[in-house]
This record gives structure tokens, sequence and C-alpha cells, in this order.
């Protein structure tokens, strides 16, 4: 049996919405691997297999740049099927309700659908461990539902199944769910857009720290209007005290008061 591997590695960079006008960037690493096994007198037999990882750029509250945030695999078996994920898909923290995991499983069933629509999708089992809320349980089921997968359930609640066996690749479904939250760009595309957002963090920072300039310096000059109000008033009072003084022996001169 002679074999012969290609190996394929496209980047991309993930512009992803955090909330109040702010952005995180992920690098994806989608890396495949296309294995062609030679048979004397049989017909070629190909594995492909398909790597997808996200990793931080960027401090992310607890996470620091490099740090993973999920992985996924998809790869062909015997020619005949195409094995998914486990079904135990963990986007670690902060990271989770960003859509990180919907956009890298749309790139796998994207891939899948394009070049093995015929194949069985398989591997998928759900566990308990995945639903032990009833909240964890929808969204988990509602994940898988969006793209087509079906199951076949151990119970009536839902927690437990696994894939239906006729479930076919060109069954499931894409979605453009990732797009509320996320923004794709090619990696020179990326690093202009990464500037350009810094110019603009800059620029506000700029303004921030001129409006807290401005306002110290409002405060600093209210600080001395009132302080040299006071001394007015001070010195005031001190001339109307004087003048008093002035005032009463004028009007004992004139009366001849004596004390």
């Amino acid at each position: 049996m002679k074999e012969r591997v290609e190996k394929t590695v496209n980047q991309h960079i993930l512009k992803v919405s955090i909330g109040d006008r702010k952005y995180a960037w992920v690098l994806v690493t989608a890396e495949r691997t296309l294995a062609h096994f030679e048979r004397v007198g049989d017909a070629e037999m190909v594995s492909d297999c398909l790597e997808i990882k996200a990793t931080s750029l960027v401090h992310y509250r607890e996470a620091k740049p490099g740090c993973a945030i999920m992985e996924m695999c998809g790869n062909t078996i015997a020619g005949q099927c195409i094995d998914f994920s486990d079904g135990f898909i963990v986007v670690n923290e902060p990271w989770r309700g960003l859509r990180i995991g919907t956009y890298l499983m749309n790139y796998l069933v994207s891939w899948a659908r394009e070049n093995y629509p015929g194949y069985i999708a398989a591997g998928i089992r759900l566990g308990s461990i995945q639903a032990n809320t009833e909240t964890a349980k929808e969204i988990r089921n509602r994940f898988y539902d969006r793209f087509g997968f079906k199951f076949v359930w151990a119970d009536d609640d839902h927690k437990e199944g696994i894939l239906v066996g006729d479930l076919r690749v060109s069954d499931l479904n894409t979605t453009d769910k990732w797009m509320e939250k996320i923004e794709r760009f090619e990696l020179a595309n990326a690093l202009q857009e990464i500037f350009r957002d810094a110019s603009i963090a800059l620029i506000e920072y700029e303004n921030v720290k001129r409006g807290a300039e401005c306002i110290a310096s409002d405060r600093d000059r209210l600080r001395s209007q009132v302080q040299q109000s006071n001394w007015k008033r001070r010195i005031a009072a001190g001339w109307a005290f004087v003048a008093g003084i002035v005032v009463a022996f004028v009007f004992m001169k004139a009366h001849n008061v004596t004390i």
C-alpha cells in the first residue's frame, strides 16, 4: 500500500463583538490532511481530516493571548461516513455566548457539504453531562438542531442521544447566525482592521484624557475662585469691622461719650 499525504493550512481572523462597541480578535486555524492510499488492483482510498482551532489574540477577562478557545474535528471513515465532533463541544470561558462555536461548526459542515454530500453524518453522541440544567440542555440541543443534526433520544427529556443512522451530509444546514457577533477577515485585511481599531481607540483615549484634564483644570480653577472668594469675604469682613470701630469712635467723640 502506498500513501501520499497532502496538508493545507488556512488561517483567518475573527473580529468578535464583546459588547459596548468593544471587540476581541480570534485566530482560526483550519488544518486539512488529505491522505491517498493506493492498493494494487483496488481503487484509490482517501482519508480526509479537517481540524479547526480558535485561539485568542488578545487579553479578554481572564483569557490571555495564545489561549485556546475551542477545537473541532471532522474526518472521513472508510469512504462512507464523516465523523464529526463527539458532541462534547466546550467553549472555554469567557468566550461562551459569542457565536464562536457556531462559526466553527458552520465551517466544518460547509467543508463536509462541499466535499462529501453523499456521506453519512456520524460520531456525535450527546450525554447528560452537557444537559445538567434545563438551560444548558436547551442551548446544546438548539445548537445541533440549527445545523440539521437529528438524534435518536434515549430518554423523553432529550438529554442523551445518538445521530440517526441515515442522516446524510447533504441533509445538514449551514447558518449565518454567527454573523450576529462575528466578522471574518483574511490575515492581511485583519491587520489593517486591527490598526484602524487601535487608531480609533487611541483617539478615544486621547479625547478622554483631554476631557479629564479639562475637568481637572475646571476643578482647580473653581477651587481657586472659591479660595479667592473666601479671602475676599474675609477681607470685606475685616474692613467692615474696622469701619465699625471708626464709626463708633467718631460717634463717641462727637457726643463726648467716654468709656
